[in-house]
């Protein structure tokens, strides 16, 4: 496949992925504690003890739990069979197609893309383990663990394409490397110091994600037919 080839399909899989995206983040029902002050989806990803879950969908017998519960497991669906797989082929193509100049970069954004994907789905299986009832603290510990590896995974992807714009693209390649260092500094800054600050995640992946997309844009529509284009 030649890189704009994969700059396109990249592009394809960044819009459907969006699509979906749009869709599931709706998730309009109040958490049962109306003090948390993040939004649901990312307060329940979030989650390390029983009472961030009672915050979420309540104690047993609480009227809104079942309205919480089923919109976060609608969203959990969308987000499994739609953003997961989209967002895991965008990044793999963009680091294949980067890498046709620096092959060893592009070969470790490529298998951490994929594992990103993968932490992600186990993420999306303790949630629906955890979802409206604790069944097992254990489920606690996976989503702890597939959570922090899948926010940090992508903030490793977006840094690693943003060192190979860098090296590929003259100054505006460095300011895109600038800008795709973000998702990692928010995923370090909420994981590991300010959980109340989740809600940053989201935008800071995207705007990561905004200058690999004008790359891709950029690959396509270049002039340049080597091999590496």
């Amino acid at each position: 496949m030649s890189a704009k080839w994969a700059f396109g399909l990249a592009l394809v899989f960044l819009f459907a992925a969006s699509v979906v995206a749009l869709g599931f983040m709706q998730v309009k029902a109040k958490p049962c504690d109306e003090t948390l002050t993040l939004s649901p989806m990312i307060a329940f990803e979030l989650a390390q003890t029983r009472t961030d879950l009672e915050q979420i969908f309540g104690t047993p017998g609480v009227e809104c739990k079942s309205e919480v519960a089923g919109q976060l497991h609608t969203a959990n669906l969308f987000d499994t069979l739609g953003y997961i797989p989209g967002y895991t082929a965008f990044y793999l193509l963009m680091a294949f197609a980067l890498g046709r100049r620096d092959q060893m970069l592009g070969g470790i954004a490529m298998a951490l893309a994929l594992g990103c994907g993968v932490a992600d789905l186990i993420e999306n299986t303790a949630m629906f383990q955890l979802s409206p009832v604790l069944k097992s603290p254990d489920w606690l510990t996976v989503l702890r663990i597939s959570t922090s590896i899948k926010w940090i995974g992508l903030g490793v992807v977006t840094t690693l394409g943003g060192v190979m714009l860098a090296r590929r693209s003259g100054w505006w390649g460095w300011l895109g490397l600038a800008i795709c260092i973000v998702p990692l500094a928010a995923s370090l800054w909420v994981l590991g110091v300010s959980k109340e600050a989740g809600d940053y995640l989201v935008p800071a992946i995207l705007l990561g994600t905004a200058p690999l997309a004008v790359a891709a844009i950029v690959g396509i529509i270049s002039k340049d037919q080597s091999p590496d284009a």
